[in-house]
């Protein structure tokens, strides 16, 4: 399943991306929280900051 969502053929390697390339800034990856938390119906989420 985890190849069908990455959109790799099954068995092969893949490599996973370091970051997310949709968000440049804080205020994008807020906005993402936000919108998470709203489909959640206020369900608080974690989310895992590195530098």
């Amino acid at each position: 399943m985890n190849a069908q969502v990455r959109g790799q053929n099954e068995g092969k390697s893949a490599i996973p991306r370091s970051r997310f390339t949709d968000w440049g800034n804080i205020v994008e990856h807020r906005r993402f929280a936000n919108d998470v938390l709203e489909e959640t119906c206020g369900i608080p989420i974690g989310v895992i900051l590195s530098a």
